[in-house]
């Protein structure tokens, strides 16, 4: 200040105006490194002339710095500033000012502060608390970048659906629409190996159709990526639901195709676009196919031609099948062989690196593919049959199996037919849709629908074992059998309980002349075998022989059909 006088006061003498002097004098502080403007040394000038050297004094930051309640206005500007409302600072300044007014607390500085305060804050900080979890992932999150070059030809295969940025016309309906494109693509070669262009949203149905296109063509991946959508989280593709897959939890029966083909899954992160490749390709697409459209009508405003309404009230929008063939052509002509700078590609074309680097195929017959691509379905067996895809099938061999538990399986570009299995997963036959009958029907179609219905019936009550009692002829030859066997058990247990003396055993000496039996004590041999007995003491090449007395009594005991000689009447119990 005292330089800038005493520079005064030398350029009045010298003749010069005020201004030139003050010039001059900024010029030569700026050229020392002072920041000092015109402005300031006039402020400075009036301020020492009504207070003297302590208006020069800076106390801007005086007031602020000693006020205790500074951080609590800070930590109060953040909480209204960070928060899905999205307000202004100047807003968030606002509404914190007026909470300290009413608990009658001083407000520490003024609006400019607080802006600046506001502006401190991490950009990241601020998409995270204001924009939510997919914003901060897409604008200021990290990732992971991933390489492809270690990969091989159908190892890993990536999927997701995209809609076009155009219209369409579709047979049989008045709207046009933005039909939707569903691939897979494999990551080693950015190959596109299946895809299929619908008039609707992606569903299973499409995704499986489109990978059954792949793996008829290339063979089935190792492992399949994908994102964490409804559709491809659907229990047909993965087996369980998607609550049931982040527990844990296996299902008792697996209707996966996935898991039914040998393929792992992969999920991408949510909210994390970077993670799948395709998300490239469909920038592309839209970049060199889309814009070619005559009905192209951008993904933003800013995109959208001036005249795509003039296209879309013209005869020159193209129809679905149009888009199918000129979308196939663009992947043959262009795509497929059109040199690529991604990660792993190095200026080849796709088509060049997947032959280059497929190591082995895995072809799946087609009776095969068609049989697990078909969604699996568990129902119980009622008595018209099996209720499955909101539709009713019939067959003779569900029949036997009602009220017991199957597995449909429904191939959706046929539903006429269905095939069942058991829960085991063995195939039990196939099942047709039921017509029905309309309720307009004539005499005639009610006459042949009755006429199965009592045919059903008939096999039924034919099936059904005899109410009556049945009448067996005697069998006299077989009851007499179990009588004498009944008989001679009691023969046995009877000889069993009698002290009968020791028989007289005679042993056969051979001679040449036929020598008479020597008679022998018993005592003098072993105890003999009785008949119907097991003895341990007897020998295989010994005789029993018995008094006449033993013997009748035996004969007697042992046979039911015994005559006495005298009378010639029958002596035992029949």
């Amino acid at each position: 200040m005292d330089n800038w006088l005493e520079h005064r006061v030398e350029g009045f003498a010298a003749g010069e105006c005020e201004r030139d002097i003050t010039q001059s004098f900024v010029s030569r502080a700026r050229a020392h490194g002072d920041k000092v403007s015109r402005g300031s040394l006039f402020r400075w000038f009036r301020g020492f002339q009504l207070n003297g050297f302590a208006a020069l004094a800076d106390s801007r930051n005086t007031f602020t710095h000693a006020n205790p309640n500074r951080q609590a206005f800070v930590d109060e500007l953040k909480r209204w500033y960070l928060s899905s409302k999205k307000r202004t600072r100047a807003r968030c300044f606002d509404l914190a000012s007026d909470a300290f007014e009413q608990k009658g607390i001083t407000v520490p500085f003024g609006q400019k502060q607080a802006v600046r305060e506001l502006a401190k804050i991490d950009p990241k900080v601020v998409a995270y608390r204001q924009l939510g979890v997919r914003a901060y992932n897409s604008t200021g999150g990290k990732y992971l970048k991933g390489r492809y070059d270690t990969l091989d030809s159908n190892e890993l295969w990536v999927s997701d659906g995209h809609a076009f940025d155009f219209f369409v016309r579709v047979p049989g309906q008045t709207k046009l629409i933005r039909p939707t494109l569903v691939s897979w693509m494999d990551m080693r070669s950015r190959v596109i190996v299946g895809w299929r262009i619908v008039a609707c949203a992606e569903n299973q149905t499409v995704i499986l159709d489109a990978f059954r296109q792949g793996v008829e063509q290339w063979g089935k991946p190792l492992r399949v990526f994908h994102d964490n959508g409804e559709a491809y989280d659907a229990k047909s593709l993965q087996g369980v639901t998607k609550s049931q897959r982040r527990k844990g939890e296996r299902p008792a029966i697996d209707v996966g195709v996935f898991s039914r083909l040998g393929i792992e899954v992969e999920h991408a992160l949510p909210y994390n676009a970077k993670s799948k490749t395709l998300e490239r390709f469909h920038r592309t697409v839209k970049e060199k196919f889309s814009r070619e459209i005559p009905t192209f009508c951008g993904g933003t405003t800013t995109e959208r031609p001036f005249d795509v309404q003039k296209h879309k009230d013209g005869l020159n929008v193209p129809t679905l099948e149009d888009i199918a063939q000129l979308f196939g052509d663009f992947l043959e002509a262009e795509y497929h062989h059109h040199p690529h700078l991604g990660d792993g590609l190095k200026g080849k074309t796709p088509m060049q690196v997947f032959t280059a680097n497929i190591r082995e195929r895995r072809p799946v017959p087609v009776d095969l593919l068609d049989l697990e691509l078909s969604r699996r379905v568990v129902v119980k067996v009622g008595r018209n049959g099996v209720r499955a895809n909101n539709l009713d099938y019939e067959s003779p061999e569900l029949d036997r199996l009602l009220g017991s538990q199957v597995v449909v399986l429904v191939n959706d570009l046929d539903v006429s037919r269905v095939t069942i299995a058991d829960l085991d997963g063995r195939i039990i036959g196939s099942a047709s849709e039921i017509q029905g009958v309309p309720r307009n029907a004539t005499s005639e179609q009610l006459s042949e629908a009755m006429r199965t219905i009592r045919r059903d019936a008939r096999f039924v009550r034919e099936a059904e074992p005899a109410t009556r009692r049945l009448r067996v002829a005697p069998d006299t030859a077989g009851r007499l059998q179990r009588q004498a066997i009944q008989k001679r058990r009691e023969h046995e247990a009877a000889i069993a309980s009698m002290n009968l003396p020791a028989p007289v055993v005679r042993q056969h000496v051979p001679t040449i002349y036929g020598a008479p039996l020597v008679d022998q004590r018993a005592e003098d041999r072993p105890r003999l075998r009785l008949v119907g007995h097991e003895d341990e003491h007897a020998g295989d090449d010994d005789v029993i022989v018995y008094t006449p007395e033993q013997e009748e009594a035996i004969r007697r005991a042992a046979d039911p059909f015994y005559f006495e000689p005298d009378s010639g009447r029958k002596a035992g119990n029949q």
